[in-house]
C-alpha cells in the first residue's frame, strides 16, 4: 500500500510517500524532491491554482496512491488568521482533489498520531531515516500522519 502524507505551512508544504510491505515502511521520497515552496509573489488565487497543480502532479506522477493522511496546524494564534486560512484551503484543496481521483483522504492531530511536537522528529526518524536535507518537524508530521494509515 502507498500512501501520500501532507503537512501544509504558510509557506508551502511536507510530503511524503509512504510504502508498506513486509519489510517495513519505507519513504520513496526521503532524499528527494519533498518539500515545495510557494514561489514568491502569488496572491491568493495564483496560490490556490498553484497548490491544485503541484497535488495533481504529485498524484498523476505516483499513481500507486490509495490514501492521503493531512497533518493538520495545531494551536495557531488567533491573530495568525491570514497564515491559518491559507493552509486550511491548501488542506481543501488536497482533500477535494483526492476525493476526486477516488483516494481516501484521512486528517489527523498530533494526539490520534500519537506523536507530540517533542518527539516527532524522533518517532519519523527511527521509522524512516533522516533525509540528507530539510530534516524538520514539518516532514516527520507528514511521514508520521501517513504512517498512522498503515495501522487502519
Amino acid at each position: 500500500m502507498t500512501v501520500l502524507g501532507i503537512r501544509n505551512y504558510s509557506d508551502g508544504f511536507r510530503y511524503c510517500i509512504l510504502q508498506k510491505d513486509a519489510n517495513g515502511v519505507v519513504c520513496k521520497n526521503l532524499n528527494s524532491e519533498n518539500r515545495i515552496l510557494i514561489p514568491k509573489g502569488y496572491d491568493d488565487n495564483q496560490l490556490l491554482i498553484w497548490y491544485q497543480d503541484e497535488i495533481e502532479r504529485i498524484l498523476d506522477t505516483n499513481n500507486n496512491i490509495v490514501k492521503v493522511a493531512i497533518k493538520h496546524n495545531e494551536n495557531m494564534r488567533s491573530d495568525c488568521y491570514a497564515s491559518l486560512k491559507k493552509v486550511m484551503f491548501m488542506d481543501c484543496i488536497i482533500t477535494l482533489i483526492a476525493t476526486r481521483k477516488n483516494i481516501h483522504v484521512n486528517s489527523y492531530v498530533y494526539n490520534q498520531i500519537h506523536v507530540n511536537s517533542k518527539n516527532v522528529l524522533d518517532r519519523a526518524e527511527i521509522l524512516v531515516g533522516k533525509s540528507q536535507k530539510y530534516w524538520d518537524s514539518k516532514i516527520a508530521d507528514a511521514i508520521m500522519a501517513a504512517n498512522k494509515e498503515f495501522e487502519i
